[in-house]
């Protein structure tokens, strides 16, 4: 984050279907620079910062230190993503898909396919999943990008 936000700062983490193009970031991060900026709830200014990580991940913060986040201005988040995703043509609002790392590159899985994929040895325990329920700025660096293993996904494998 370019901001300095208090670590308790509330998260929410969109995934696209592909990695952006240099151009698709400097789009992204115009229309999120201006959001950010003008980001309120009930009137109030939001201290807001966004990042994308790996050229493919969007995160969104709001220190609530300052404002709490309302459902009007979550929603208003959820509209510039999707005014992004409506002009790169990518999914960012799909939550059906987890991605993974394997071979030097992302990968994507549907949800229902996990345990399919994981029997036949697509990936192991040890493979990178990148977790999108993180809710805190504060666990950001250290539940992001976690070993299957560690990962909610595995709760739902059955082995």
């Amino acid at each position: 984050m370019k901001k300095e936000l208090s670590a308790d700062s509330r998260i929410w983490i969109y995934r696209s279907d592909r990695t952006f193009s240099v151009d698709e970031l400097n789009f992204i991060e115009n229309r999120l620079n201006l959001f950010c900026k003008e980001w309120t709830a009930h009137n109030q200014a939001l201290l807001a910062d966004y990042e994308i990580r790996e050229n493919k991940f969007i995160i969104l913060a709001v220190d609530e230190t300052q404002t709490d986040a309302s459902g009007c201005s979550i929603d208003k988040s959820v509209r510039e993503l999707k005014v992004i995703e409506d002009a790169l043509k990518v999914n960012l609002l799909d939550k059906s898909h987890l991605t993974y790392w394997s071979g030097n590159e992302f990968k994507e899985i549907h949800f229902m396919e996990i345990q399919s994929a994981y029997d036949s040895g697509s990936f192991n325990d040890e493979t990178f999943f990148y977790n999108l329920n993180i809710e805190k700025l504060s666990d950001l660096e250290s539940k992001f990008k976690l070993p299957l293993k560690s990962h909610w996904a595995i709760k739902n494998l059955v082995k």
